[in-house]
């Protein structure tokens, strides 16, 4: 048996290269590369038919363990039909080391493939929720009054959200508009009858029926003063998310109440101090600021002793108003302030005033506080989120 053409390898003609070949008959003949040197891979005796290839892990030359394929063929020789088994053999450890270092190629590969899928999967969530996150701060700059819609130079993904948002606004403030307007008709309307009944009860007085005329004239002035909290908490309900557009100087507004409540039957008798700095400014519309300060210097007019004194905080926002009257219990006033009941519900001497107070602020999100003051009444502070505090620019005060 003769082999005409070796195989191209290199590595079968280098003794113990780890790759082996070798041909053999029923007889035993063989032809075997170089790469085996003297030695023989053991091949198990099992029976190959034709065409078929066998896999076995064989002792190889120098004790190596190989990995065979082995295949039967038929040849002709000299006219007769002649079986031989041809063996391929390689050195499992460098099939071990190979598949060692594929795998950490491998790795490095997929670990990078990894990364900049990853990334590219970042990028394009962050981009694709981009105009998402616009979104969401437009809302939020709807909710704090800095604009009124949602800008419409948005992706042609998002543009009919956006449509729909703004369509939803304008329809929150139609409807917004019209119970504000239902509520002042209705404000409006009760204030002939109050007028009448008020009349009333001069008629009466006047006729010597001092305490029906009493009566009539105190559930009047309730009914006037819930008349009066419906008309201001419809008139700033949606204000503040709008926005407020120029800041009002407190002092003078201050001034100005403080001689309107000078003129009642309770202002007459009490002293007030106006400690206002006469640059500070407050970033609220000056009727609602009226609506919160009247209602503040009135109650504090109504239970002092004989002074009322208006305050304002050096570094921020925060503007009180304290009496030298009999004020509230402490205990009782903390348990309200834990609570967050609304002041019209919890009586004493607080009165309806307060919680025309609180609504006011509660549009603009600002919030009422009530302690014990220096001067052994109560004390009302308003004070709002911000951190500094706001002064008017020179020049007449709005």
């Amino acid at each position: 048996m003769v082999l005409t053409q070796p195989p191209v390898d290199p590595r079968f003609a280098e003794p113990l290269s780890g790759l082996y070949w070798q041909v053999g008959d029923d007889h035993g003949q063989l032809l075997r590369s170089r790469s085996l040197w003297d030695s023989v891979v053991e091949l198990p005796a099992d029976r190959l038919s034709h065409g078929e290839t066998h896999q076995h892990e064989a002792s190889g030359p120098g004790g190596q363990r190989v990995l065979v394929a082995e295949r039967a063929v038929t040849l002709s020789a000299e006219g007769k039909p002649v079986t031989v088994r041809l063996a391929v053999a390689e050195d499992l450890g460098r099939m071990s080391e190979a598949s060692s270092a594929f795998a950490k190629d491998l790795s490095i590969a997929l670990v990078l493939l990894g990364c900049a899928l990853a990334l590219a999967t970042w990028v394009q969530v962050g981009v694709g929720l981009r105009p998402l996150v616009a979104l969401r701060r437009g809302v939020a700059d709807i909710r704090t009054g800095r604009i009124r819609h949602l800008p419409s130079s948005v992706p042609t993904e998002v543009h009919p959200l956006v449509e729909e948002v703004n369509a939803l606004i304008d329809a929150q403030e139609h409807e917004i508009e019209r119970s504000r307007g239902r509520a002042a008709d209705l404000a409006h309307g009760l204030k002939t009858p109050l007028a009448a009944l008020a009349a009333d009860a001069s008629r009466l007085r006047e006729r010597g029926e001092h305490d029906i005329a009493k009566d009539i004239e105190a559930v009047g002035e309730a009914m006037g003063r819930h008349v009066d909290r419906e008309l201001a908490r419809a008139r700033v309900r949606g204000r503040a998310r709008g926005g407020v557009a120029t800041s009002v100087s407190v002092k003078p507004l201050v001034g100005s109440i403080i001689a309107t409540v000078s003129r009642t039957p309770e202002g007459a008798r009490v002293r007030f101090e106006n400690l206002v700095a006469d640059d500070l400014c407050l970033p609220l519309d000056r009727a609602d600021l009226a609506e919160i300060l009247g209602n503040l210097i009135e109650n504090a007019a109504r239970h002092a002793a004989g002074c009322v004194r208006i305050t304002a905080d050096d570094n921020r926002p925060l503007l009180a108003v304290e009496d030298d009257g009999e004020g509230i219990e402490p205990t009782y006033l903390s348990h309200v302030i834990e609570r967050g009941t609304r002041l019209d519900e919890r009586g004493g001497a607080a009165g309806l005033g307060l919680a025309i107070v609180q609504d006011v602020l509660d549009a603009y999100e600002w919030r009422l506080e009530l302690s014990k003051s220096e001067l052994g009444g109560l004390k009302a502070t308003i004070a709002s989120r911000s951190a500094s505090r706001a002064r008017c620019p020179s020049g007449p005060y709005p």
